[in-house]
């Protein structure tokens, strides 16, 4: 997907007035603020009125006062009325302890800037992965106001490490810190042009039925969530008062069935037979133990623990339900809505990805 920071910063310019800091892993602000501009420009959200509003900040997640000197911490705390906490480190093969620095230990640092001069709302991006749903027999539901599971049914250190982070958030706003927490699932590209992170899971799985002329025969249903209604909800949900201190579902409200991703991608000129899951984990493993080419080779270790098919967290149950009622009330006076994944915008995602020389195009 377009990375969510990126979708947001676009949001918060196009629907607020304010000023914007943004953290940026940088050598100066001058810096911060060319790697900003080029990353904008890659995915066509740049336009030149921006740099007035932005405000680039070097510093680092995983360091101590986000890696900033103390008298700078300081001044941004004072100058700064809200904050929005989306980034993350995302790797569903490390362990805890790789992503904990960053994923643990900067949710610490935003809140300790929160509290610092004066209070100031915080509104987390954590994710739906912090649910141990898949741990759920039969059918499992998914509430926005659900307590957190154990972790030791969490099957990733991402996962984990974002466990703790919202176990952490859940002790801020029990000392009155005004914390709201968004937990999307799978996020896909832009709606209107189709502009995608490659590497995002979702895409990686396309591109490896392709590379293999087969997927997994599942009845899986997948939440499917383009990255531009998830930023404009987001920055929507934020500004309604009545909306702090609780957790939102952003997803797509229209769950769609892994089969008819195959079907679909069949439809396009695709040759894809499908197989039974653990038929599939062997033939995968048995290909990328011959070559690295795979979209899915750095995700195998995890793919052949335990994953059928979409789901990087272990077994999952026949069917997952996911609750947005939180989210569809606090959006139903909005002009926000969710695009359906449906033929059109399939169609513009493959354009994207074929174009970009992702995907290979398809026989005649």
């Amino acid at each position: 997907v377009i990375p969510g920071g990126l979708a947001l910063l676009d949001e918060l310019l196009h629907q607020t007035r304010g000023i914007i800091y943004c953290l940026v892993r940088s050598s100066d602000a001058e810096d911060g603020m060319k790697r900003l501009k080029s990353n904008m420009e890659s995915y066509g959200l740049w336009a030149s009125s921006m740099a007035a509003r932005i405000r680039p900040v070097p510093g680092d997640l995983s360091l101590p006062l986000l890696g900033l000197e103390p008298e700078q911490f300081k001044m941004l705390a004072q100058e700064v009325d809200l904050i929005f906490h989306n980034g993350s480190q995302v790797n569903f093969v490390q362990p805890y302890h790789a992503l904990k620095a960053v994923n643990v230990q900067g949710t610490k640092e935003v809140l300790r800037l929160a509290v610092l001069r004066k209070v100031k709302p915080v509104h987390y991006v954590s994710t739906i992965a912090t649910l141990d749903l898949a741990a759920r027999p039969g059918l499992a539901v998914g509430f926005e106001e659900d307590k957190l599971g154990r972790y030791e049914n969490l099957h990733s250190g991402y996962r984990q490490s974002k466990w703790v982070a919202e176990k952490i958030i859940q002790l801020a706003q029990s000392r009155g810190i005004p914390v709201s927490v968004y937990r999307p699932g799978y996020i896909v590209g832009h709606s209107a042009t189709g502009a995608c992170n490659t590497n995002d899971l979702v895409f990686r799985m396309l591109k490896a039925w392709i590379q293999l002329g087969i997927a997994p025969e599942v009845n899986e249903s997948v939440y499917l969530t383009p990255v531009d209604y998830l930023s404009r909800a987001l920055v929507a949900i934020s500004r309604d008062r009545e909306s702090t201190g609780k957790a939102f579902h952003v997803i797509n409200p229209v769950a769609t069935k892994v089969r008819a991703l195959i079907d679909w991608t069949r439809s396009k000129g695709y040759s894809i037979e499908t197989l039974p899951p653990e038929q599939w984990r062997r033939v995968l493993s048995d290909v990328v133990a011959h070559t690295q080419e795979n979209a899915l080779y750095p995700l195998l270790p995890r793919l052949l623990e335990d994953t059928p098919s979409l789901q990087p967290q272990g077994p999952s149950p026949q069917e997952i339900v996911i609750d947005c009622r939180n989210t569809t009330a606090a959006l139903a006076q909005s002009s926000v809505t969710c695009p359906a994944i449906n033929h059109e915008l399939l169609e513009t995602y493959f354009s994207y990805l074929t174009r970009s020389g992702f995907l290979p195009p398809p026989k005649a």
